[in-house]
This record gives C-alpha cells, sequence and structure tokens, in this order.
C-alpha cells in the first residue's frame, strides 16, 4: 500500500486545539451518539460513540479538559 492511500490521521491538543463542544441535535449528527468538537483553527469534528452513555461521558471529559 502506498502513502498516497493511507488515511490521514492527526492528534489534537484538547486544551490549547479545541474552542468547545457540544451535543448536535439528533437532525445535525452525522454519525449517532455523536460528540461535536469546534477547534480554535476553525472547522467542526464529529466522534460517534456506541450509545447515549457514551455520547454523554465523551462530553463531560472533554468538556472538562476545555474549561
Amino acid at each position: 500500500m502506498t502513502r498516497h492511500n493511507s488515511p490521514q490521521t492527526r492528534k489534537y491538543h484538547i486544551p490549547s486545539e479545541i474552542r468547545t463542544v457540544d451535543l448536535p441535535d439528533v437532525d445535525e449528527q452525522e454519525l449517532p451518539h455523536s460528540v461535536r468538537l469546534f477547534l480554535k483553527e476553525g472547522g467542526t469534528l464529529q466522534c460517534a460513540c456506541q450509545n447515549r452513555s457514551e455520547q454523554k461521558e465523551v462530553f463531560g471529559v472533554i468538556r472538562g479538559c476545555t474549561s
């Protein structure tokens, strides 16, 4: 496999690169049970969780890191 076909990955330092985090409305979610992160440099990321309980836990952890 060539490097040209490999997926891009990037690590984010939550306290310095994430501006805020929220739970999108159901009709705004790209994937079920997602958490939306707003980047300080602009743009957003959505990460999907397996269920509502995990969504709330991930949201709480990331929110705690950004406040």
